[in-house]
This record gives structure tokens, C-alpha cells and sequence, in this order.
């Protein structure tokens, strides 16, 4: 098939040794991952938990703050409001 208008040709499909590169590329890739993953330095179950709590703790600070901040905009708001300025 060819678009002769523009000098280009499209080929109908992928040849058959163009399968087979990306069959064997997606073999080379799952197994340098494989690879890759046993490399990796895994956290025990005290240093995960540990992590945990401290991301559960920040999470409650900052709630916490942000809960502070929007009460005393809030009042804010509402006093400069109700005076009409």
C-alpha cells in the first residue's frame, strides 16, 4: 500500500522477524527486572512500621495546623464582613 501523493509506503503489517525482536526484548526486559529486583535493599517489618507511624504522626500534625490556620481565617473573614469594610 502507497500513498504516492506524499512518496511514503505503508507496509500492511509487521513482518514477522519484527515479532519476534519484540518478543525477545520483552524476555530481556522481564529478566533484567527480575535482576534489578533482587538487587534491591528491602526495609524490615520494625523500619516499616517504624515509617508508618512517623507518616501517620506528620499527617495528624499538619491536619491539625491547617485546621488552626482555616478556623482563625474563617473568624477572620467573618468579623471584616460583618463590619462592612
Amino acid at each position: 500500500l502507497q500513498i504516492r501523493s506524499l512518496g511514503v509506503r505503508v507496509p500492511p503489517g509487521l513482518p514477522e522477524k519484527n515479532r519476534m525482536k519484540i518478543a525477545e526484548n520483552t524476555k530481556t526486559f522481564i529478566n533484567e527486572v527480575v535482576t534489578e529486583m533482587k538487587k534491591v535493599s528491602w526495609s524490615n517489618r520494625k523500619e516499616l512500621v517504624s515509617s508508618a507511624w512517623i507518616v501517620v504522626g506528620s499527617v495528624l500534625v499538619f491536619t491539625i495546623v491547617l485546621g488552626i490556620f482555616d478556623f482563625l481565617f474563617s473568624r477572620a473573614i467573618s468579623l471584616i464582613l460583618k463590619q462592612g469594610f
